[in-house]
Formats: structure tokens, sequence, C-alpha cells
């Protein structure tokens, strides 16, 4: 099952593509942007685009840990677990906005 982070609240394009980028780059697999109304006009007007639904309440919580996305653990496994360090690339332009969304 891939890991999922779902962020809310994110409106401008910029920002959700630059939200998405840096949980790819922090090693998980995909960010899911939970959609806003120009996502469902635009998933409405193509004809290539096939009904799907996610279920949020059958993803695990997960943290991704270094070097490789595929290490990681499932919520079950982190009860011990600490956080010491988060690592926001330069992907996020350096700008104050970008670090109090991640930190959100």
């Amino acid at each position: 099952m891939p890991c999922l982070l779902l962020l809310k609240k994110v409106t401008a394009d910029q920002e959700r593509f630059l939200a998405v980028n840096m949980v790819v780059r922090a090693g998980g697999k995909n960010g899911v942007v939970l959609a806003d109304t120009t996502t469902y006009m635009c998933l409405e007007m193509s004809p290539n685009v096939a009904p799907f639904s996610l279920h949020k309440m059958r993803s695990k919580s997960c943290r991704q840990m270094p070097h490789s996305p595929d290490n990681h653990a499932f919520g079950e496994r982190l009860d011990d677990a600490k956080t010491d360090r988060v690592y926001i690339g330069s992907c996020a332009g350096e700008k104050n906005e970008d670090h109090f969304l991640s930190a959100a």
C-alpha cells in the first residue's frame, strides 16, 4: 500500500505542485492534495478520466526514512519512533510560506 500525505486547504496551483513535489523529494512515493473545484471541473471535462475514489480511512499512517522511498514504516510500528530531524530541500525555493505549509 502506498504511503499517503493528504493536504487540505492548499489552493493555488503552484502551491499544490510544490507541496506534492516536497513529499516526493522527502522520500515519499506520492503526495495527495485534496481536490478543489478546479480539479473537479477539469475531470468532468476530460473524456479520458475514469471515475475513482480514494478512501482516506483505509490508508495507513506512514513515516519515510532515508535513503530510499522503500524505507518506511507504517503507523503500527511507530509507537516508540522519534523524529529528530526534518529536511525541506531547495525544491521549496526557500520561501517562508513553503516552510509554514510543510510544517502545518
